[in-house]
């Protein structure tokens, strides 16, 4: 199982800050969280057929950037920490 947290307005759609979901990578950890809460899964993707992440979305494995490492074909493991957070604005 894969730890997922969840900050800002993803928080609010999840109904919770964190949750447990069985994925083998980014890709199928968004499936997964479509299939579960389509409102959040729509806020994450873009494309959820395709399973296109939204620009703004930052999506961290382990601290780490997703996009930085294998994009979507980032491979998760038992006790991996992914954490999304919306985009954030300020002034």
């Amino acid at each position: 199982m894969v730890r997922v947290r969840f900050f800002a307005k993803f928080r609010e759609l999840a109904g919770t800050g964190e949750m447990e979901v069985e994925a083998s990578d980014v890709r199928s950890l968004l499936t997964a969280l479509h299939a579960r809460n389509r409102e959040l899964g729509e806020a994450l993707l873009e494309d959820p057929k395709g399973v296109k992440l939204r620009k703004t979305v930052k999506v961290l494995v382990n601290g780490r950037e997703a996009r930085w490492l294998r994009g979507l074909d980032t491979p998760l493991r038992e006790g991996d920490v992914v954490y999304l957070f919306p985009p954030v604005g300020g002034g």
